[in-house]
C-alpha cells in the first residue's frame, strides 16, 4: 500500500505541483530568458560528447535540499544551473537524464523511497550508469542494477524504486 501511495503522490500530486512551480518560475522570468536558456542548452548539448564530459559539467552542480519536492523541467534546471542557483536531487536527476541523452545514452528518472524520505536519480536504460547529485556511479552488474542500487549503494536506506 505504501508503494502505491508513493507512486500516486509522485505521479499526480507531484506532477501538479511541478507544473505550477515550473510555470511560475518562467512566468517571472519571461520569454527572453527562455530563449537565452534554449541557446545555452544547444551550446551545452554540443559539448556533451561523452559520459566524461557529462561528469565534468555535473561536477559544477551544487546540491542542496529544498523544502518542497518538485521535479523541474530540464530548461528550468539548466537556467538555474547557469545563474548559479542550487537545486536538489530532483533537479540533479533531471539534468543527468538530459546529459546522458546528449552523450548518446537513453536514461530515465527514478524515485527511491524509504522510511526516512526519498531520493531521485537518473539511470541509463542499459543499467550501466547512475547519476545522483554531482556523482556518477557505475553499476557492477547492469542486469541487476536495481538490487545493487537499493542494497549496496545506500545500504538499505530505501525500500523501493519506481519511475
Amino acid at each position: 500500500m505504501r508503494k502505491i501511495r508513493a507512486w500516486f503522490a509522485e505521479h499526480t500530486i507531484g506532477a501538479i505541483i511541478s507544473l505550477f512551480r515550473n510555470v511560475g518560475y518562467w512566468a517571472r522570468r519571461g520569454r527572453r530568458r527562455w530563449g537565452n536558456t534554449c541557446n545555452c542548452m544547444e551550446l551545452l548539448r554540443a559539448q556533451v560528447t561523452s559520459i566524461d564530459r557529462a561528469v565534468k559539467i555535473m561536477s559544477e552542480f551544487e546540491w542542496h535540499e529544498e523544502g518542497t519536492d518538485w521535479t523541474p523541467w530540464t530548461i528550468t534546471v539548466v537556467h538555474r544551473f547557469m545563474t548559479g542557483a542550487m537545486d536538489d536531487c530532483d533537479g540533479a536527476a533531471v539534468l543527468w537524464v538530459w546529459l546522458f541523452r546528449c552523450a548518446g545514452h537513453k536514461a530515465y528518472l527514478w524515485h527511491l523511497r524509504g522510511d526516512d524520505g526519498g531520493h531521485a536519480v537518473a539511470v541509463t536504460r542499459d543499467g550501466k550508469y547512475m547519476g545522483t547529485n554531482a556523482e556518477l556511479y557505475q553499476f557492477a552488474d547492469p542486469d541487476h542494477w536495481q538490487a545493487e542500487l537499493l542494497e549496496k549503494r545506500w545500504g538499505g536506506k530505501y525500500d523501493f524504486i519506481f519511475r
